[in-house]
């Protein structure tokens, strides 16, 4: 499995304009629905501002490059940008790392 973070830095006090974004668009619904997708979430870092970050969990590195490929995130980061404060002109690149289940790795281990 792999967790995505996508670290979305807002014009100044536009965070509850991206979670509004993300809601009225059904964006995470969205992502829900791909195909190896197995949780969504945005969060809003308490001690950061101006900043919302999306998360995902994916069954396989193949599962979300589906995701960053699907015409309806593209059209939809298109229109994101607008909120955001870059000067790149685009979402950015997600921070995707491996997870590491060591329960399954070794289901004879127990612990007390």
């Amino acid at each position: 499995m792999i967790r995505t973070q996508l670290h979305l830095k807002t014009r100044p006090g536009l965070v509850q304009d991206v979670l509004d974004f993300y809601a009225d668009r059904g964006i995470l619904a969205r992502s829900l629905a791909q195909p190896g997708c197995l949780a969504a979430e945005i969060r809003v870092p308490l001690h950061f501002q101006d900043c919302v970050v999306v998360s995902a969990l994916w069954e396989s590195g193949t599962a979300y490059q589906s995701w960053v490929e699907n015409p309806e995130r593209d059209s939809a980061a298109k229109e994101l940008i607008a909120l955001l404060d870059n000067t790149e002109g685009a979402l950015g690149d997600a921070e995707v790392s491996v997870i590491h289940d060591f329960k399954a790795a070794h289901p004879g281990s127990t612990t007390n």
